[in-house]
């Protein structure tokens, strides 16, 4: 066959391909799914891998360095090999990503699980926020709304202390405590004894506990210059201690047993509160809460 004749097919030929790109083998060869980028990957090795080898035996029949019949057996074995290499290649290829996949998917999974929890806890943590704001018809409307916005401002703290970086239950000890003291505009120092898991608190925990603090600075301000956080975590427990500096000490002590939602979460946190000096609040919790959410 003459050269331009050959040329004017071989033309002729993509064209037809090409005016078509998204139908037929040429659309499976052009897709952006995962077949066609394994056809792209394993399509110029198996069509230009046999011409190649067939070209060196036959360079070297010509030769004198292989037989007819020789070449013909070592080119099959040559080529069974590189083909079965590259199908086992491309298989631990579509494996590995078939892994990752199965992991996206169970992150997924469980992102949406835990948004479900985390908004059907929020959901009954707001009710009864705003479930106590009516009950308290015996306060000005100004300051019971000014509580509520309060509240619903802490519960949502320990979500800006959160990042992409955290599990989806978990999150930085630090980040929450200073996420709670920049919405309260208190000044914080934090402890934390341990390292590792210990670094990461629950959500659980983060949410209800900031709930709690923000209860506990509302009555403890009055009378204070300052509000002094530190918090500690051992092997047993972990202890949130609220610090009043200056002024005098807390004007109601019992206040924090009369508060019915403060009470709530420190029954749903087992937790242990105490007050030292009359200026220092205690708030001790069991680890396992801490650590794991285990919320009662």
């Amino acid at each position: 066959m003459a050269l331009h004749t050959a040329v004017g097919f071989a033309t002729l030929f993509t064209a037809m391909l090409l005016s078509r790109p998204a139908q037929g083998w040429i659309g499976v060869l052009t897709s952006v799914h995962a077949g066609g980028r394994s056809a792209r990957s394993l399509l110029p090795t198996v069509v230009l891998g046999p011409v190649i080898l067939t070209f060196i035996t036959l360079l070297a029949t010509r030769e004198g360095l292989l037989s007819a019949d020789f070449r013909l057996a070592l080119l099959a074995v040559i080529m069974i090999t590189a083909l079965g290499a590259l199908v086992l290649t491309h298989a631990v290829a579509e494996n590995a990503n078939e892994a990752a996949l199965t992991r996206s998917l169970a992150r997924s999974d469980q992102l949406l699980a835990e948004l479900n929890h985390r908004v059907r806890n929020h959901a009954q943590l707001a009710a009864s926020i705003l479930a106590l704001a009516r009950r308290e018809t015996d306060r000005d409307p100004l300051d019971t709304a000014a509580d509520a916005a309060r509240r619903l401002e802490a519960l949502g703290a320990p979500h800006f202390g959160h990042s992409a970086d955290d599990p989806p239950d978990r999150l930085r000890a630090d980040a929450a405590m200073k996420a709670f003291a920049s919405s309260a505009s208190r000044t914080l120092s934090l402890e934390i004894h341990g390292t590792g898991p210990k670094n990461l608190i629950s959500l659980d925990f983060a949410t209800r506990a900031g709930l709690a603090l923000s209860e506990l600075c509302a009555i403890a301000a009055p009378g204070a210059q300052r509000l002094d956080l530190s918090f500690q975590v051992t092997a047993a427990s972990a202890s949130l201690r609220l610090v009043r500096c200056g002024g005098d000490a807390l004007h109601e002590p019992d206040a924090p047993s009369k508060n019915p939602l403060l009470c709530d979460l420190i029954t749903q946190l087992r937790a242990d509160l105490r007050i030292e000096a009359d200026n220092v609040i205690v708030l001790t919790v069991p680890v396992s809460v801490v650590l794991e959410g285990s919320i009662g």
